[in-house]
């Protein structure tokens, strides 16, 4: 969430999931639910939409675009789940005013983006022009047999999980009649590269470790830009709608920015937001959409969800 206001009247405030959010005083709204800010960040957006959307695509790459990149909550926690599983996730968030550096240190979202030193390359970055990549390690296949759940504040990442029985690390596995050693196999969603196979283009080997692979997992794009002048906008897989409520925002919640915005979505895209409202419903409908009520975050019985089911 945004505001131009919000630059000189922002204060942080603790939730009640003990994760904190910014208050603008100047407009008594806060940028994430007082019920819990992680709590809707995972919830609303990684859950109900980029889960959501790998679960049902099958695939192992999402692009999300993301109105009212705010604090970055939303990017750092599917970041974080998008590195613990080997998923390539390129996201652009569009924040016409971005937050001063210290206001996002102050936050201590830091603790949620695993690895050494990503959350102090990712201040030096913000809220940069060029793109911004976070490296993943990838360990060796077998290492990992289900999804991770992103990691909650103060939870330590990198805790080993029991092989099966009879399982041996690093022991290659049979190949099918016909098949070519050495050949690359199409990943599906949480799989990961076989030991000594090759990163995929723009991915790089770790130098001098045998047992895993660095990649540049995650890539993010900020548009310092109001959205009705972004021109048109990265195709997208997911949408992260978090614009302020509706009565404190409403220029933002029109046919004319639904319209621009959904444009970038392909067909099966997902499309979530915390607040639904019957105009909201019918505008999404009206643009080819069907249209669901999950339950909502905490403090609110339903949220959004739309699937594009036609293309503009």
């Amino acid at each position: 969430m945004s505001h131009e206001q919000g630059k000189s009247l922002q204060t942080l405030v603790p939730t009640s999931d003990g994760s904190l959010t910014l208050l603008h005083t100047g407009l008594n709204q806060t940028y994430h639910s007082v019920n819990g800010a992680l709590q809707e960040a995972q919830h609303v957006f990684l859950q109900q939409g980029l889960q959501y959307f790998l679960r049902q695509s099958g695939t192992a790459t999402a692009r999300v675009l993301e109105i009212g990149f705010g604090t970055g909550l939303n990017f750092l926690v599917s970041a974080a789940y998008c590195l613990q599983n080997g998923i390539s996730l390129t996201y652009t968030g569009v924040e016409p005013f971005p937050l001063n550096r210290e206001t996002l240190r102050e936050s201590e979202y830091g603790r949620l983006l695993p690895g050494t030193g990503n959350w102090e390359r990712f201040l030096s970055w913000y809220p940069g022009g060029q793109p911004f990549y976070l490296t993943g390690e990838q360990q060796a296949a077998g290492n990992h047999d289900n999804l991770r759940e992103p990691e909650r504040l103060g939870e330590q990442p990198g805790a080993p999980k029991p092989r099966k029985l009879g399982e041996q690390p690093g022991a290659p596995k049979p190949r099918k009649l016909g098949e070519q050693p050495g050949a690359p196999k199409p990943r599906k969603l949480g799989e990961q590269p076989e030991m000594g196979e090759q990163p995929e283009p723009g991915k790089r080997a770790k130098s001098g470790e045998a047992d895993a692979i660095t990649s540049e997992l995650v890539r993010l794009e900020l548009l310092q830009q109001k959205v009705l002048q972004t021109g048109p906008l990265p195709p997208a897989d997911v949408i992260y709608f978090d614009a302020f409520a509706p009565a404190t925002q409403p220029e933002m919640w029109t046919q004319e920015v639904i319209s621009h915005v959904t444009s970038s979505l392909e067909v099966g895209g997902v499309f979530v937001s915390y607040s639904i409202t019957g105009n909201l419903k019918r505008m999404l409908k009206g643009l080819g959409f069907s249209v669901e009520k999950p339950k909502g975050a905490a403090g609110k019985r339903e949220m959004i969800r739309a699937v594009k089911n036609t293309p503009l």
